[in-house]
């Protein structure tokens, strides 16, 4: 049970002490960070109280759901002002205005189901273990592919979403050069390769 490890009352202070070291992590990185980074790196500040060596999915959920919901508020407090906050699967980044925010960008339907999601604090408390454990099966696997999709192009020296034109093109290119057939390295060539499938089996 997680009776005791935060209690509703403490909820929305714990999220809202999330949001300046939020902005200063943020601020710190301008070329973005993954949100599983941001959030070891916000358990590693003095004044944040995250228990992130847990491997209980119901603390992992909250602690996601504290972070999200610091996030989303950040990103609201953010409009109007000279800065935007993007929030993606794999990339939370902020950026001045007037820059668009990437490809990766969720679209803004996404974004804003997400929005009313975490800063909806019922959907914390509601949300059952059967329920958490669906959900991080679910985002695992997304992100799962998300970021062999992001090594794979850096894989093939291509910037995401390059066409599959384009990935082939790269990976004979490579291929020539690395077939061990060809006096290459072999283990260069699996990368490609690997690399290649990932990208064309999608």
């Amino acid at each position: 049970s997680m009776d005791g490890i935060i209690t509703p009352t403490d909820t929305g202070h714990a999220s809202a002490s999330l949001l300046a070291p939020l902005l200063r992590l943020l601020r710190a990185n301008p070329d973005g960070m993954k949100i599983h980074y941001l959030v070891s790196e916000l358990s590693a500040e003095d004044d944040v109280d995250l228990d992130t060596r847990s491997s209980d999915p119901m603390v992992m959920f909250r602690i996601n759901f504290l972070v999200m919901n610091a996030l989303f508020t950040l990103q609201q407090s953010l409009e109007g002002q000279n800065y935007g906050l993007e929030i993606s699967t794999l990339m939370v980044r902020i950026f001045p205005r007037g820059q668009g925010a990437s490809s990766q960008a969720l679209d803004h339907a996404a974004n804003s189901r997400l929005r009313d999601y975490y800063l909806d604090w019922n959907n914390l408390e509601q949300t059952s273990e059967a329920q958490v454990r669906e959900m991080l099966e679910r985002f695992w696997k997304r992100y799962w592919s998300e970021d062999r999709a992001e090594e794979s192009y850096a894989a093939l020296g291509l910037q995401p979403g390059a066409d599959v034109d384009n990935i082939r093109q790269a990976f004979r290119r490579l291929a020539s050069v690395h077939h061990p057939d060809k006096g290459g390295d072999a283990q260069a060539f699996l990368v490609i390769r690997e690399a290649y499938e990932n990208l064309t089996q999608h």
